[in-house]
């Protein structure tokens, strides 16, 4: 039972004892009707028992109220004594935390201060003992006071039986509240116990840090002896070395001597060599003029050749919309001779009325009916020979311009970012080109990416940022779009081989090699994958580029340029282009304009 129920229960057996304490003189007695004196006196001396027996009932409720006040300032400094043994336990797993970062000595200062705070404890302990064996003697008394007050009133009024049994049923239930209090006495002991265990396990615990203390101690020492051993060997080695900077400062000496000799030679040597060189630089000059001419010669050459080129464009487009005309002159053709054929099939042949033979009738209608086929196949014949014609000389890949590379040694990947070509090397350096400044300029940026080891197969563009392949690591990195050197995110790739990227509006593709499959990634996080796609049986991409639902691969076993159409699922190839020399990668400038990288060159085309 906690103090507040206590507290509650004796307040109510206070107010049942006063309340019966006034009723006290109202009550009546039975007194012998005669009157004298000695009735009087019985009287007066009833009166008076009963007011010492209402004196004594207050002297046991004022002592009863010090013995409780007494007992809540023992409560009170017991919770304040527990409380600082908490707040105690608290330092001291502080000062524990604190003794990992220190050696020997903070552990021993730790130690003394455990010891002190135990002797504190069994300090506190020998006085909650006092204190419960205090109790103990004042409940004692309380329970042999009340046992003579109720002998008292037995012995005073036999009529007050059923109030002594309720007095008797209060101190029961006040004995109730006292074997409470042992109770918590008890668990108050078993928590002094518990805390006393963890003491002991603190106290072992510190012992076990000591050890590794000590043990790190010794370690440490055998590491400064054989760093000492180390230094030893190293002035040793000092020593010799120093002996042999003397003989080679010996030979050094020698060596300058000899080199001064061939210096005095050369000079010697270069005075007839420059005189030699007046002699012939006169005949250079002569050749430098030359030359001069000859690049004035052939600069008007190429600016004919140019003007031939064009001129022949222009008749490779005048004769390209004169075939259109054809095409269109001959779909007149066939829609008119489709109209006649219909005309016969539905209304048949029209023969003469009068009918001499049969047999040449039906041969007539049978040429007749071969020369109306054989027009429109005629036709149709001479506009597929038109279109072939017209797909071989003006649709594919027309070569515009090459340009020599000599930046990167190993260059594997391309990428567009609206403005310059940026060309990725196999050792992880990056340079930028700018197309219109071409062949001049080899580029207004370049750099090496140190990204542990970085090897790059594949670059790309879009929302907002540079994406490489690395296959080195297997992992994809996003680079920060105005200085591509410094890496935003990186995200390991579907598979252990990627080889190339690309992207379709704001999606990112990529394709690995060994699950060979395209994989459509989250830009969120390109960990997740939205959809993967297989490519059809004996494609070898080593890139691929989006334009539309149109999907370029680079199949570098076959050395073909494939256009692939994007279904539901799959893919169908749509038109393929052989190269003439192996590329190693590409990528989209525009619709019609490709830039390509091969063997150390860079290639521009024009696709229509």
């Amino acid at each position: 039972m906690d103090s507040d129920r206590l507290d509650k229960a004796l307040n109510e057996l206070w107010e049942r004892v006063a309340s019966r304490e006034t009723a006290l003189p109202a009550l009546e007695f039975p007194i012998p009707s005669p009157e004298g004196d000695l009735q009087k006196a019985q009287k007066e001396a009833t009166q008076e028992a009963f007011k010492s027996l209402q004196e004594r009932q207050e002297q046991d409720r004022l002592f009863w109220q010090e013995l409780l006040e007494l007992k809540e300032k023992n409560i009170e400094q017991l919770g304040e004594r527990l409380r600082a043994a908490e707040e105690k336990l608290l330092s001291l797993h502080q000062e524990h935390r604190a003794l990992q970062e220190h050696l020997f000595e903070s552990s021993l200062e730790s130690a003394s201060e455990t010891q002190e705070e135990k002797r504190n404890l069994e300090k506190q302990k020998e006085a909650h003992r006092q204190e419960i064996l205090l109790l103990q003697d004042i409940a004692e008394e309380a329970r042999k006071k009340l046992e003579t007050s109720f002998r008292h009133l037995n012995a005073l009024q036999h009529q007050k039986e059923v109030e002594d049994q309720e007095r008797h049923r209060q101190i029961l239930k006040l004995r109730a509240a006292i074997q409470a209090g042992e109770k918590r006495e008890a668990e108050l002991k078993r928590e002094i116990q518990d805390w006393k265990s963890k003491l002991q396990e603190l106290e072992k615990s510190l012992q076990t840090e000591k050890e590794e203390y000590e043990r790190k101690l010794q370690e440490a020492k055998k590491a400064l002896e054989s760093t000492l051993g180390e230094f030893l060997k190293e002035r040793q080695e000092r020593n010799q070395a120093e002996q042999d900077k003397e003989l080679a400062l010996q030979k050094t000496e020698e060596l300058e001597n000899r080199l001064q000799e061939m210096k005095l030679a050369w000079e010697a040597e270069r005075k007839q060599w420059r005189d030699l060189w007046d002699r012939e630089r006169s005949l250079w000059e002569t050749h430098r003029k030359e030359f001069a001419t000859w690049e004035e010669r052939l600069r008007r050459e190429r600016e004919v050749w140019h003007r031939q080129l064009r001129g022949r464009e222009d008749m490779e487009l005048q004769q390209a919309a004169q075939m259109t005309r054809i095409l269109e002159n001959t779909t007149h053709w066939i829609l008119k001779v489709t109209a006649v054929l219909k005309h016969f099939a539905i209304h048949g042949v029209e023969h003469p009325q009068v009918i001499t033979t049969v047999q040449p009738i039906v041969a007539r209608s049978k040429r007749s009916r071969l020369y109306a086929l054989a027009a429109p196949l005629a036709l149709l014949i001479l506009a597929g020979a038109g279109w072939l014609g017209y797909k071989n000389l003006y649709l594919g890949l027309h070569p515009k311009a090459a340009y020599s590379l000599a930046a990167p040694e190993n260059p594997t990947a391309l990428a567009w970012d609206g403005s310059r070509l940026w060309i990725a090397d196999w050792s992880g350096s990056w340079s930028a080109l700018a197309p219109e400044k071409l062949p001049e300029s080899r580029g207004p940026a370049s750099f090496t990416l140190s990204a542990g080891a970085y090897h790059p197969v594949a670059l790309a563009y879009g929302a907002g940022a540079f994406w490489s392949a690395d296959a080195g690591q297997g992992r994809i990195l996003k680079h920060d779009p105005q200085d591509p050197s410094k890496i935003l995110a990186e995200y390991p790739s579907p598979g252990p081989s990627p080889i190339a990227l690309g992207f379709r509006g704001e999606d990112l593709w990529s394709f690995d090699a060994l699950s060979n499959k395209l994989s459509l990634h989250s830009l969120q996080n390109p960990q997740i994958l939205w959809a993967e796609r297989s490519l059809p049986e004996g494609i070898s991409p080593a890139a691929f580029q989006w334009q539309e639902n149109f999907l370029w691969i680079l199949d570098v076993q076959k050395k073909k340029l494939l256009q692939l159409k994007a279904l539901e699922k799959t893919f169908q190839i749509q038109r393929t282009f052989p190269l003439q020399i192996p590329w190693n990668s590409f990528v989209f400038a525009g619709p019609h304009t490709l830039w390509a990288l091969s063997e150390g060159k860079l290639l521009q085309y024009r696709l229509r």
